[in-house]
């Protein structure tokens, strides 16, 4: 695995930043109707999701979105993030609700090097986090050692950056993007325009900003022997409200599922 301590503490620094803006859009995604939405794609994806205690690992969960709603549906969770800002405003988030948080052990980690035992979750969640990966190969080959036979991976990404390399894709972002006013969120929830210039630096030197996803992801399943496996590139019509699918057109959300042979 091609991984340097440098470039991770570098992402790590930038997620620290935008941990507390990140926290209140996730906020605001917990209090609308998105979150319903979120929750019956789960029911779909997931056998007994809701119904049973399924072990469930959120990687990279940032202020716990996945990890909130799945231990409110009874889940078992283990919530890991590298940040660890975005850790503290998960547990902020989640101490709402005493029981929720009783279910969720929050850690730091890498998530392509976990520190947990081969096949102890049911379900594997991520959201927005491959393309932050310097080596998101390994990183499946790892989350596929994690999954119990008959587990499964629900990964959730964008092609976020692929318009810097791609100009006539870089030319409707543009257009799309020309007003922030459509997304009708305060200024707690957006970065800065240092901010988001400094990602683009990150986001140039990670090798997903370079290919076109979700086919890049179903091949990398397939080579780390996921039994089966699909893509959905409809699901951000589900669960972007209406402006961040006016705002975000050029880089729809998709859904990856990976399931481990039985």
């Amino acid at each position: 695995m091609t991984t340097t301590t440098g470039m991770l503490q570098t992402i790590d620094t930038y997620w620290d930043e935008r941990s507390s803006t990140y926290s209140a859009s996730v906020q605001n995604e917990l209090a609308c109707n998105v979150h319903q939405a979120w929750k019956d794609i789960f029911t779909e994806q997931i056998p007994g999701f809701g119904e049973r205690p399924i072990r469930v690992l959120d990687i990279g969960c940032g202020p716990g979105f996945f990890s909130i709603m799945c231990a409110q549906a009874g889940c078992l969770v283990n919530a890991v993030d590298y940040s660890s800002e975005m850790l503290l405003q998960a547990q902020r988030n989640a101490q709402s609700d005493e029981h929720t948080y009783a279910r969720i052990c929050f850690q730091r980690g890498d998530a392509q090097n976990l520190p947990f035992m081969d096949e102890s979750f049911d379900v594997i969640v991520t959201r927005n986090v491959t393309w932050n990966l310097e080596d998101p190969q390994h990183a499946y080959h790892e989350w596929h050692r994690l999954l119990k036979p008959g587990g499964r991976l629900l990964n959730f990404d964008a092609n976020w950056y692929l318009y810097l390399s791609d100009s006539a894709r870089n030319t409707r972002r543009l257009y799309d993007q020309r007003d922030s006013a459509v997304l009708h969120e305060d200024a707690t929830c957006q970065a800065t325009e240092g901010q988001c210039a400094r990602c683009e630096k990150i986001a140039l030197e990670l090798p997903l900003t370079q290919v076109e996803r979700p086919a890049w992801d179903l091949r990398a399943l397939k080579n780390v022997h996921f039994a089966q496996m699909h893509a959905d590139c409809t699901i951000w019509q589900r669960v972007w409200t209406p402006g961040e699918k006016a705002y975000y057109a050029s880089s729809p959300l998709f859904m990856v599922v990976g399931i481990k042979e039985g």
